[in-house]
């Protein structure tokens, strides 16, 4: 069998703060003929300039920032999804874009509040969790010199929990806190300074506990599937949608709320064996169910489905 020809139209990701979309990209690639685009443009001068006509094609999020604006969608019979990043973000632009394009599948992050703000497109709906690049996000065996660490974005707006956190643990000796270093791209030495990509994932790896949240949503975020496969425990709020991805509280990480954080935080700092055995298995379940290379073979298995139906 011919491999699928996909075309993913997506902004440049690879010095950007956050680079899955690369990843995934690396990964699509070895199951697909894939092409990138990242130009803006009428898709049907997009069709003219590439070798081979794609049987796909995928938008990432809509988002000017994270997606080109293309013209004529509507106008084509080549089958189209969208991935859904944020979906308390613009939902009406999105469900008319939706409408207005035909798309046939949306690739959404989070299942839940899809499913309570878009269920007008629930047959369209495909759930795609994040991942972990695991070649990144891996146990680089460090030393274990962070007693609690907190990475991240802490305005109160949006992760109330974690502003809990750090107002609470700031000044307690063996804290670690290094706030968001912005939604843009990064020089080589930026990412080393400003913990960035790789630089990100060695230093979880130095943390024996890592405290986070799953903002006002209570999205299942990216740092679950990070942190875990750093072999790291984490301590962060549980939800039914990270229950159904395999995340067990008391076995893969430790379910915190704002009354309880510190103490648990305390309590697994002394009970060194209790630590390790749940970050060891947080790390089998990212590496094991959520790495970067399922989750592409999964979007492949899917289209595959969907094209000989």
């Amino acid at each position: 069998m011919n491999k699928l020809n996909v075309l993913f139209i997506t902004e440049d990701f690879s010095r950007y703060v956050q680079r899955s979309i690369v990843y995934l990209c690396h990964a699509l690639a070895d199951l697909v003929n894939l092409t990138v685009w990242h130009e803006a443009g009428p898709i049907t001068d997009i069709l003219q300039q590439l070798r081979e006509r794609p049987d796909y094609i995928l938008l990432n999020d809509l988002r000017k920032e994270h997606t080109p604006l293309i013209d004529g969608l509507a106008n084509i019979d080549i089958p189209l999804g969208a991935i859904l990043h944020d979906p308390h973000f613009m939902k009406d632009k999105r469900k008319e874009f939706y409408n207005l394009n035909h798309v046939k599948h949306i690739f959404t992050i989070y299942r839940d509040p899809f499913l309570k703000w878009y269920p007008e497109f629930v047959d369209q709906m495909h759930w795609f969790p994040h991942f972990a690049e695991t070649a990144i996000f891996r146990d680089y065996k460090l030393e274990r010199d962070i007693d609690f660490m907190l990475l991240g974005c802490t305005v109160p707006k949006y992760y109330p929990l974690r502003k809990s956190m750090l107002e609470h643990m700031r000044h307690r000796e063996g804290f670690f806190h290094r706030e968001h270093p912005g939604y843009r791209n990064f020089t080589t030495e930026e990412d080393v300074e400003l913990l960035v990509d790789r630089s990100y994932a060695l230093a979880i790896n130095r943390a024996k506990i890592f405290l986070s949240c799953d903002s006002i949503f209570h999205y299942p975020l990216r740092k679950y599937f990070e942190v875990l496969a750093c072999r790291t425990l984490l301590l962060a709020p549980a939800s039914q949608e990270l229950f159904d991805l395999g995340f067990v509280p008391g076995i893969h990480f430790v379910d915190v709320t704002e009354q309880d954080y510190e103490e648990k935080a305390d309590y697994y700092l002394m009970n060194e064996a209790e630590r390790r055995r749940i970050a060891d298995a947080g790390f089998e379940l990212i590496h094991g169910r959520h790495s970067v290379k399922q989750r592409a073979k999964q979007f492949f298995d899917f289209i595959q489905q969907s094209m000989q139906e």
